[in-house]
């Protein structure tokens, strides 16, 4: 929970844009908001109690009660969760229920369409973290075609897999892929093709990396009976990222060091030229060796975080 908080903490204009909407609204319904903002000026003003903090976590237990359990969390799991509820709290009340728009125009999405999907899904969290992600699936048979639009504030990335840096592990990520399931055109099982595509990255990109062989994160981390084993696989981390036509460069990781019963994440976040490790309460400059571990010989970052490049 610590990590994840201080990462979000650290992203000056996100807490400035979630803070004007916060003060400025009439709404009594901004539980988890508030509790956001309170634990930010606690911290700040070196005021943290670790009783506000159980107080946190338990309205956030009230919405995903998996989060009761009296074990290790899972810091993905946690940071997804506590984006929703305050995408939820902050978005325009007037957009309803967050819909899956479909598109079956020979697979190609309209923009104007695309610009009301953004504009529906207004956020604070949908403007530093929403990527907006295209699956369009095509069958083999009959190229009957469909296309979904969805946001996610997250990218996940497999690092079980051929690649060794993040990039390459990234843009396999969006390989096409074949699946099987049934055609509404020709009523049948058939093989599609399978392309997920991000049209939009979002400005803050946060990337999800899975050590884990099987589905499942610390909290799900049972199979079929058997246990989900974490991978430690060693990783390049890349200092900068040119996609969707934009650089970005690596300023936030989020670790996990530990078994599945007893374990520890840390962040480290990047102010200026300086790697900054958040252990807690414990705050400590990384030396020029251990920087380099950390980008070019990792084995325990879980969650990476890239700010767009300013030119």
């Amino acid at each position: 929970m610590n990590s994840v908080l201080q990462m979000l903490y650290k992203l000056e204009q996100l807490m400035l844009d979630i803070d004007e909407i916060y003060t400025n609204s009439k709404e009594n319904s901004f539980l988890i908001t508030y509790y956001f903002m309170e634990t930010f000026f606690l911290m700040n003003n070196h005021e943290m109690k670790p009783e506000w903090l159980n107080q946190f976590r338990q309205v956030i237990c009230s919405q995903y009660p998996q989060f009761k359990l009296n074990e290790q969390q899972d810091a993905q799991e946690f940071l997804l969760a506590l984006l929703d509820m305050l995408h939820e709290e902050l978005r325009n009340p007037q957009s309803g229920k967050i819909p899956i728009f479909e598109f079956q125009q020979d697979g190609e999405v309209v923009l104007t369409s695309l610009i009301s999907y953004i504009e529906f899904e207004k956020s604070p969290i949908t403007k530093h973290f929403g990527n907006i992600i295209r699956t369009q699936i095509i069958c083999q048979s009959c190229n009957y075609s469909n296309n979904k639009l969805e946001i996610a504030f997250s990218l996940l990335i497999n690092v079980e897999s051929s690649k060794n840096t993040v990039l390459e592990m990234l843009q396999q990520s969006f390989n096409k892929e074949a699946v099987k399931m049934k055609c509404p055109k020709c009523e049948l099982e058939r093989r599609f093709d399978k392309q997920t595509t991000v049209l939009k990255y979002s400005e803050q990109l946060l990337i999800c990396l899975n050590r884990y062989r099987m589905p499942g994160g610390l909290i799900d981390r049972w199979w079929n009976g058997n246990e989900i084993q974490k991978s430690t696989k060693s990783i390049t981390l890349n200092n900068k990222l040119i996609i969707g036509k934009c650089e970005k460069i690596l300023i936030g990781i989020v670790d996990h060091s530990g078994s599945k019963d007893k374990g520890h994440y840390r962040y480290f976040h990047l102010s200026g030229n300086d790697w900054v490790c958040f252990n807690d309460a414990k705050i400590n400059l990384l030396c020029e060796q251990s920087i380099q571990k950390l980008i070019h010989q990792n084995e325990t970052s879980y969650i990476l975080l890239y700010n767009k490049l300013l030119s």
